[in-house]
């Protein structure tokens, strides 16, 4: 088998296995209790707005209009396409949020990826013997010749 073939393989498998998790993702994400629908129509209702425009735009921007198979397509193509949506936290769409979070991740996985490393290596160093070392025995290979008695607590001797 060629390398060639080998890795077209190994790329297939992880196609086939990231469009499997992220199909699990996407259907954790249409079961999961507390959608978030409830809390803005809240906060509409609070402030005097109108529930129903809240609900309806709660919608749109969460993506749920459209039967589950449209929402499923539209989210695997945002998926491939590196449209990953809005951060609701960080008020930015969630690659940028990512890209400006990527230098901080580094500062922490780059030394403790050489610290796990080196100390691996280190630890690794240490010479072992390369072969065990063999008994010889004088006189016949009987048992009671080698190993000392149980009874006696000597080696017996025979002549």
């Amino acid at each position: 088998m060629s390398m060639r073939w080998y890795v077209a393989r190994r790329l297939l498998w992880a196609v086939f296995a990231t469009f499997v998790v992220l199909s699990g993702y996407f259907l954790l994400l249409q079961v999961a209790p507390g959608d978030g629908r409830a809390a803005f129509a809240f906060e509409a209702a609070t402030s005097g707005g109108n529930v129903t425009q809240a609900q309806q735009t709660f919608e749109q921007i969460r993506g749920l209009q459209g039967s589950l198979t449209e929402r499923y397509v539209r989210y695997m193509g945002n998926m491939a396409t590196g449209d990953w949506g809005w951060s609701f936290t960080r008020n930015q769409p969630v690659v940028t949020a990512m890209a400006e979070a990527y230098p901080y991740s580094l500062q922490y996985a780059l030394p403790a990826t050489l610290l796990a490393s080196s100390s691996a290596t280190a630890s690794d160093s240490t010479p072992r013997p390369t072969s065990t070392p063999s008994r010889t025995t004088s006189g016949p290979s009987s048992p009671s010749s080698a190993s000392p008695s149980p009874t006696s607590g000597s080696p017996s001797c025979s002549s």
